[in-house]
């Protein structure tokens, strides 16, 4: 059953039980679609070594509800963390949608400022060979 340490809501609670009724290992594409996550995504989580599995066989990844109980519960989610200290923070996707030029806070159509900023270097490349 579940360790006491790990939260785990209601509703996964009901879905694990109904995995696991009468057996206790699970098989890949079933607790892939319980994650709601695909099997690729299953498989580097377990590569990884953030979700336990076991080998059923030489090839066929097999989970126990622990594991999954585990990895479920083993980070909380930053948005509903009660502690916002120990809530892991979001990383930055290295893309930006602004720059210094704009007031902070004011979103700019990417490829938008994209054109402008290439017809701009355009035109002083122009004015440049011109002269």
């Amino acid at each position: 059953m579940a360790d006491a340490a790990f939260y785990i809501p209601a509703a996964l609670k009901a879905e694990l039980d109904a995995l696991f009724d009468g057996t206790w290992l699970a098989s890949h594409p079933k607790v892939a679609a319980l994650l709601r996550i695909s099997d690729k995504t299953l498989k580097q989580l377990g590569d990884d070594g953030l979700i336990r599995y076991r080998l059923r066989g030489r090839v066929w990844r097999v989970y126990a509800r622990e594991d999954i109980e585990a990895y479920v519960g083993a980070e909380p989610c930053p948005s509903t963390a009660r502690n916002a200290e120990t809530a892991p923070t979001a990383r930055s996707s290295g893309t930006s949608t602004s720059s210094s030029r704009h007031r902070t806070g004011q979103v700019v159509v990417f490829t938008a400022a994209l054109a402008r900023e290439r017809a701009r270097k355009r035109s002083a490349s122009r004015l440049r060979s011109e002269s």
